[in-house]
């Protein structure tokens, strides 16, 4: 397992993969199908505090926040809603706290032809401090975009320094 920090507060785990390479399109995919708000299920949640349409409103913003975020910091991929792309990343939010502040979120790049995974990552990310839930997920989402594009170009920079070191030849070892 290989912990990445970008900044202080900030830390990517890579918990699979290491197929991922730049120059290439993606499709942005943000899951909240098993996301949880301290245990419930996030719509049963929504349900409670009477805020399932504002959520439902609000995820067409999240995508282009995070797409803008994600593409202003990392210049190899560039992400998209159309489909068909190269690649395929996949935020899935697996939690978020009471207040809608902090999530923890899970990024899985695939290759969209064949379905084989090229990276997956997570962290948790905090951002916002007032504003009803569904806005304040959103600065989350916004945030994630941000932090992890700059992820990402650190990654494939690591990784090309890495593929680019000259091999000593076994005849010499």
């Amino acid at each position: 397992m290989l912990l990445l920090s970008t900044m202080a507060s900030r830390a990517f785990t890579v918990t699979g993969g290491d197929g991922l390479d730049g120059d290439r399109l993606a499709t942005l995919v943000i899951d909240f199908s098993e996301a949880e708000v301290e245990g419930l299920p996030l719509n049963e949640y929504l349900d409670d505090v009477s805020q399932t349409e504002d959520f439902e409103y609000e995820i067409r913003k999240y995508y282009a926040d995070f797409i803008q975020r994600f593409n202003d910091r990392c210049k190899s991929i560039m992400l998209t809603r159309k489909e068909n792309r190269p690649l395929t990343l996949k935020v899935k939010v697996l939690s978020i706290n009471r207040k809608g502040n902090e999530a923890l979120c899970e990024y899985t790049f695939t290759d969209t032809a064949s379905g084989d995974t090229l990276l997956v990552v997570t962290e948790r990310t905090r951002e916002g401090r007032i504003g009803s839930f569904s806005n304040l997920v959103g600065d989350v989402i916004r945030e994630a975009g941000g932090d992890f594009g700059r992820f990402v170009t650190k990654y494939l920079k690591d990784k090309n320094k890495k593929s680019n070191k000259k091999t000593t030849d076994p005849i010499y070892e």
